[in-house]
């Protein structure tokens, strides 16, 4: 079966030091990386 390519992004609310966005952002093209058909921008 062919599947064509997701592109992803990410949008963080608040980038301030000591912010949990940067955390949940990097987790989550971490783990789009892992499918071949998934493309983080």
């Amino acid at each position: 079966m062919s599947y064509r390519p997701i592109n992803l992004a990410a949008v963080i609310g608040s980038v301030r030091n000591g912010r949990f966005g940067p955390t949940v952002a990097n987790w989550f093209f971490g783990r789009s990386r892992i499918r071949e058909v998934c493309f983080p921008d």
